[in-house]
C-alpha cells in the first residue's frame, strides 16, 4: 500500500509491527505513539531499520509538515478527529487506515444512505475512498471489542484548508437536523435558499459537491 511514498506518518505506531514493514517500502517513516510504555519495543525497531523516526506524542496536538502518504492503526477513540485532520491538514496524496468497521463503512458510504454524514462529505470531496480487508477482535493483540476494517483513501480534487473547514462547520449545521428537508436547514444554516437545490432533497441526501458549493457560495455555516 505504501510502496513508493516518499514519505509516511504512521499514527498510533504501537509495538512498530506496521512502522517495520513500512521502512522496508516507504523512503522514510515517521511512527507517532501516545504511550510511553511501548517506546522502547518501538525505538527497538526504529534502531534496526532505517529511516524511521519515532515521536512520543498526541498525533492530534502535535504539528507536522504535509505527509505523502499516511498509513496506520490509530487508536479508534480518535478517529473523527484524526480523519478530519488528515483531510484538512494534512492532504496527503494516500491516507490508509486501520479504523472500526462502521467508521470505515461510514466513509465510503453513498448519499442518502443510514451510515452518511457530515464526515463522510468532508473524505468524499478531495478524495476517492475505498474499502479494504476486515479483520475480527482477534486478529489484534490485545484484541478490541469491535471489528475493523481498512479504508483507502487517495486524493483526487486538493482543496484550499479555509475551504473545508467551512465545509466542515456548514456540515455539522446541516447534519445536525439530517432527516429534514434541506431547503429548510440550509437556509437555516446558511440564510439563503438556493435555488438550485431540490426542495424534496433531505440532509442526508445532499452530495459532498452540493455541499461544497453551498461554501463556495457564501454560506459560513
Amino acid at each position: 500500500m505504501a510502496r513508493g511514498c516518499r514519505d509516511v506518518l504512521e499514527p498510533g505506531s504501537g509495538l512498530g509491527v506496521v512502522t517495520a514493514a513500512l521502512s522496508d517500502v516507504a523512503g522514510r517513516v515517521v511512527g507517532v505513539e501516545l504511550d510511553s510504555r511501548l517506546l522502547p519495543a518501538l525505538r527497538e525497531v526504529a534502531a534496526e531499520h532505517a529511516r524511521i523516526d519515532v515521536v512520543n506524542g498526541d498525533i492530534l496536538e502535535l504539528g507536522f509538515r504535509r505527509f505523502d502518504c499516511i498509513v496506520g492503526n490509530p487508536p479508534y477513540s480518535i478517529t473523527g478527529p484524526l480523519v478530519s485532520k488528515i483531510v484538512v491538514e494534512h492532504q496527503p496524496r494516500l491516507a490508509a487506515l486501520t479504523l472500526q468497521k462502521e467508521v470505515a463503512e461510514r466513509l465510503a458510504a453513498e448519499p442518502g444512505s443510514s451510515m452518511y454524514g457530515r464526515l463522510t462529505i468532508l473524505v468524499r470531496i478531495a478524495y476517492d475512498v475505498k474499502l479494504g480487508g476486515y479483520y475480527p477482535p482477534h486478529s489484534f493483540y490485545p484484541a478490541p471489542e469491535v471489528s475493523s476494517r481498512v479504508v483507502v483513501m487517495r486524493l483526487r480534487n486538493p482543496v484550499p484548508r479555509e475551504l473545508l473547514r467551512l465545509v466542515e462547520r456548514i456540515s455539522r449545521c446541516l447534519f445536525s437536523e439530517r432527516k429534514k428537508r434541506a431547503v429548510k436547514v440550509v437556509r437555516k444554516c446558511c440564510g439563503v435558499e438556493p435555488e438550485w437545490l431540490n426542495i424534496d432533497k433531505r440532509v442526508y441526501e445532499l452530495e459532498p459537491s452540493e455541499v461544497l458549493k453551498l461554501a463556495t457560495e457564501g454560506c459560513r455555516g
